[in-house]
């Protein structure tokens, strides 16, 4: 599990998510153009990390979530999801 340590509006229809290892572990590092699939109340969608790596060797993802009306998962992650939420993410992939 990981844990919501910060959320900021980017634009106005694009929300930037911090997280962070609920448990504390150290994070695989990853290459630019990488993905991780979030998953919140049983909906899974991969989402592309925009940090650094120097960002992952810090303890930290992130991710950006561009809210498209009517969708499900990107509603609940603008509306509901809130700082010390906890999300599951899977380990980078995906190029």
């Amino acid at each position: 599990a990981f844990t919501v340590a910060a959320r900021t509006l980017a634009t106005a229809d694009v929300l930037a998510l911090d997280l962070e290892p609920a448990d504390g572990a150290p994070l695989p590092g990853f290459a630019p153009g990488e993905h991780v699939v979030l998953e919140a109340q049983g909906i899974r969608r991969s989402y592309s990390l925009c940090g650094s790596p120097e960002e992952a060797r810090a303890g930290r993802y992130r991710i950006a979530v561009k809210h498209v009306a009517g969708g499900r998962l990107s509603t609940l992650l603008h509306e509901r999801l809130a700082v010390g939420d906890t999300v599951g993410l899977e380990a980078p992939g995906g190029i």
